[in-house]
């Protein structure tokens, strides 16, 4: 009876932190979109019409461009969660594995992410024109896209294997 009452609140306990971290990682997500690919949106000036980077900053300055990522890797991990758990031998440790993947996804996100977004002249190359309002946020957004990638891929390989 005890044992069914401690994974009654592991599961609960689990759920609710699983969609917790989504939704801090969908939030993250859409702030860190706006603010990275539309750094123009509180400027007096802008870049010119036609030009690239007016295209990107206009597209991600708002709904629906600034929501699009963030949805996208939501959609995926609920899905990949939703498939795996369904299938998952143990399901209340499948879910447990899910909220510390996205833990750790948070965890070194904000720690690296201030450090690539805060501290651009690590990266001050001759070439790099800091000034130039993506190049600044550049190595941010590719960490930022390697460690969702990395996020997904794992949680797809623990979902797709069935072994939990």
């Amino acid at each position: 009876m005890k044992k069914r009452l401690l994974d009654k609140l592991s599961t609960i306990f689990g759920s609710i932190l699983l969609l917790i971290s989504w939704g801090i990682i969908t939030v993250m997500l859409a702030a860190f979109t706006e603010g990275w690919l539309a750094p123009w949106d509180t400027q007096r000036t802008r870049p010119p019409l036609g030009t690239w980077e007016r295209s990107v900053n206009d597209f991600f300055e708002g709904p629906p461009g600034s929501l699009l990522p963030a949805l996208i890797i939501l959609c995926i991990s609920i899905t990949l969660y939703m498939y795996g758990r369904r299938n998952a031998k143990n399901k209340i440790k499948f879910t447990w594995i899910f909220v510390s993947i996205n833990l750790f996804f948070l965890s070194l996100e904000v720690v690296f992410v201030t450090l690539f977004f805060h501290f651009p002249s690590i990266w001050s190359f001759q070439y790099f024109d800091f000034n130039n309002a993506y190049q600044r946020t550049a190595p941010a957004v590719l960490f930022t896209i390697v460690l969702l990638i990395t996020m997904i891929l794992t949680q797809g390989k623990i979902s797709l294997a069935g072994k939990v």
